[in-house]
């Protein structure tokens, strides 16, 4: 449940709303290294004093199932294939059958290679439909077809991507096509990531990822708000079994808060890319049930925006427990 009020400058908004879910899913073991997951949901969502007489709600019920089988095709060197199914039936879109077929195989001790392709789809949210600033109730479901191919070992590793997204949800800024749009025809984003993880002297984990992005819209321009470039970096030293300390950063490219087809003469927009931010996270295990934490987010007090007009938080201090039983 959810319940938002707003005031800006005398302007008062109020915004009620529920999400409610079920689940229910197994896992069928049918042989040593061969598994069935299958299961379903419902999901209701409802909005509520929007503005009089605008109440909305709707839900989907959805079926689900994935197959996975391990062998070896070839002596010693392992063969995994999965394949998945989902149905979604909406109240408010028409129903969608989408689907994955994954191979990984083992070609020399751990080296690998890896692909993957399937179907997706993505109804708009409703507040995107019919929330208070910038909905679209005339707004269809995305639809999209995605592929990747992998190669490497459990220490370093490099993907190939693509993705094709059809009808693709979009937000821009800009008068009069402000608030959530449709990107007509099919929008394209592909490029490489290259990534690392490993465990040096016993006591120090690293791990880095790179990813390189391009986007093109049915007309070949740019897609707003994604950067070129993207690198993620961090390490954490285990002091002991129960006590860790940590950092992490990231660094964001050049990219720009507007896509040409929401802005006019084709403008871009604002800069909102070329920061970095680092962050330090620190974890004390105190029983096997109880852990406590501390985080310093944007350590740098750095300013940035990953949406123009919205500013994100300075230097943060966290501290939490967590207990699980």
């Amino acid at each position: 449940d959810f319940d938002r009020e707003y005031d800006f400058g005398g302007f008062d908004s109020h915004l009620k709303g529920s999400v409610t879910e079920a689940k229910i899913d197994d896992k069928i073991n049918y042989t040593q290294d061969g598994f069935l997951r299958i299961g379903a949901s419902y999901q209701l969502f409802e909005q509520k004093e929007i503005m009089p007489n605008t109440n909305k709600k709707y839900s989907s019920l959805a079926a689900f199932a994935t197959n996975y089988n391990k062998f070896e095709l070839f002596s010693n060197l392992d063969t995994i294939i999965t394949e998945s199914l989902r149905y979604d039936k909406h109240d408010e879109f028409n129903d969608a059958l989408t689907g994955k077929l994954g191979l990984k195989q083992f070609v020399y001790k751990n080296y690998y290679f890896s692909a993957n392709g399937g179907t997706g789809y993505k109804a708009p949210t409703l507040g995107e439909l019919y929330g208070q600033w910038g909905a679209n109730p005339d707004l269809k479901p995305e639809k999209s077809l995605s592929g990747d191919f992998t190669f490497g070992n459990d220490v370093l590793w490099m993907s190939l991507f693509y993705n094709e997204i059809t009808d693709l949800i979009d937000w821009t800024g800009v008068w009069p096509n402000a608030g959530y749009n449709q990107v007509s025809g099919k929008s394209k984003l592909q490029g490489f990531e290259l990534g690392y993880e490993d465990y040096l002297f016993n006591a120090l984990g690293v791990a880095a990822n790179y990813t390189y992005l391009e986007t093109k819209d049915a007309n070949g321009e740019e897609l707003a708000r994604r950067p070129k470039s993207q690198l993620d970096i961090r390490a954490t030293y285990y002091v002991s079994e129960t006590f860790d300390i940590g950092a992490n950063a990231q660094y964001i490219g050049k990219r720009y808060d507007v896509a040409p087809f929401g802005s006019p003469q084709g403008a871009k927009g604002a800069q909102t890319g070329e920061y970095v931010v680092a962050n330090f996270v620190s974890n004390v295990k105190v029983n096997e049930h109880v852990s406590l934490y501390g985080k310093i987010n944007n350590i740098t007090d750095t300013y940035y925006q990953m949406v123009d007009g919205y500013a994100t938080a300075g230097r943060s201090l966290f501290l939490g427990l967590n207990a699980k039983y």
